[in-house]
């Protein structure tokens, strides 16, 4: 790999990273939150620590 294709793979990850950041860990976060909340709201308290996995 020359240094010109390792430097177009990485700005390729940079972008890909940005999209990511961008447009979709929002809403994978916010999904987390609500069924986060729900589930709480459904056991009848606020008392239990969010566990991302």
């Amino acid at each position: 790999m020359t240094p010109e294709e390792f430097q177009k793979r990485l700005k390729a990850k940079e972008r890909e990273l940005k999209k990511f950041i961008d447009d979709d860990l929002p809403r994978h976060l916010g999904k987390l939150a609500v069924g986060h909340f729900k589930d709480n709201f459904r056991k009848g308290g606020f008392g239990k620590v969010l566990k991302i996995q």
